[in-house]
């Protein structure tokens, strides 16, 4: 039996490209494009990343827009680096949007600092 191997591919310049290929993917899927960025719900503010806006809906709810949409619905992940709270995506992401929370134990919404990563196709 043989032993397959996987790649992650690397173009040589991820900055002018704006994804990556994977060298394992299913069949049907395509090129992807990430967007990451790490947002303060206060404000709001964009701390890092780009090709994105950021609105506030409410205490420690803010919305992300994409600059360029993507074909499909990305997936989203979230975190926050404050220990006593977490982050949400309460609401499903569409190909231009993704809402996301900081909410405390208890579910309450609160404001900090949210780390996000959209992964979806081009």
């Amino acid at each position: 039996m043989s032993e397959q191997r996987s790649t992650l591919l690397l173009p040589s310049d991820v900055s002018a490209r704006k994804h990556v290929d994977a060298g394992v993917r299913g069949m049907a899927e395509g090129r992807l494009r990430v967007i990451r960025g790490t947002i303060t719900t206060t404000a709001p503010a964009i701390r890092e990343g780009e090709g994105f806006t950021i609105a506030k809906n409410g205490t420690g709810d803010v919305t992300a827009t994409f600059g360029t949409a993507f074909s499909g619905v990305p997936t989203v992940l979230v975190s926050t680096e404050s220990t006593g709270v977490r982050a949400e995506n309460r609401a499903t992401p569409t190909t231009t949007t993704a809402r996301v929370y900081v909410t405390d134990l208890s579910g309450g919404t609160v404001e900090g600092v949210i780390h996000f990563v959209a992964v979806g196709p081009e």
